[in-house]
């Protein structure tokens, strides 16, 4: 999954208007819109959990619901303790 500077990203298995939606499909745990990310103006990645029904944790830690949380480059979040992923950075992009 890619973001770019000014977007957000809906994760979950079946937000209508997600590129990444279908990736989801397999795991029931996750909500059908579990989480978003969205990169600011300055480049700084953001995760907020929907309220979803299983959570979203960051390095084992349960985020708020609808609180933005920091993402730092190889951190791991975790949508409903099913889906790992791991942030990633493209310098220079």
């Amino acid at each position: 999954m890619t973001v770019a500077a000014g977007q957000t990203v809906e994760l979950g298995r079946d937000v209508a208007d997600s590129h990444v939606s279908h990736l989801f499909d397999p795991y029931v745990h996750v909500s059908r819109l579990h989480a978003s990310v969205r990169m600011d103006a300055g480049g700084q990645l953001w995760l907020q959990d929907a309220d979803s029904t299983n959570g979203t944790t960051l390095e084992e830690r349960r985020v708020p619901p609808r609180e933005w949380v920091r993402l730092e480059a190889g951190g791991r979040f975790a949508l409903a303790g099913d889906v790992t992923i791991v942030v990633a950075v493209k310098e220079g992009v």
